[in-house]
């Protein structure tokens, strides 16, 4: 249960019920347990629909038994719209090995969906350049 407090913009403040910020009630302060990335994986989910968002990628994995650890569409800036590619990150390097042989090009919102190992941070994306819609007679 949170107490109000006076303060903020005129209003009330809602107070932690272990106390103010981090600090607990017996003045100790509360520690936010570290969490170890070290063993985590990443695969790359590319051809995705512009209508699968973040949770529908994270439900889709959990719900065929693979440890996601979260997911993440990725969205232009600009327009808000899908870019058509996201992360996944998995708890263990054997947890995404198995999802990449299981269930690459599986199908998410009509699209067949392609996974691959996080591309390396010396790839420099910037580079490439996709042309699409080209006359058939263009070599």
């Amino acid at each position: 249960m949170y107490s109000m407090m006076p303060g903020g913009m005129g209003g009330m403040a809602m107070m932690n019920p272990l106390g103010v910020g981090n600090q607990l009630a017996n003045g100790m302060t509360a520690q936010q347990p570290k969490r170890d990335y070290s063993n985590m994986s990443t695969l790359y989910a590319g051809n995705l629909s512009d209508k699968t968002f973040d949770l529908d990628l994270l439900k889709f994995f959990t719900t065929k038994g693979f440890k996601v650890a979260s997911a993440k569409v990725m969205f232009d800036n600009e327009s808000k719209r899908s870019r058509g590619f996201g992360y996944l990150n998995f708890y263990s390097q054997e947890e995404a090995d198995r999802c990449l042989n299981d269930l690459n090009n599986a199908l998410i919102d009509g699209r067949s969906v392609v996974l691959n190992k996080k591309k390396d941070s010396d790839f420099d994306s910037k580079a490439n350049i996709l042309i699409r819609n080209l006359p058939k007679d263009t070599d």
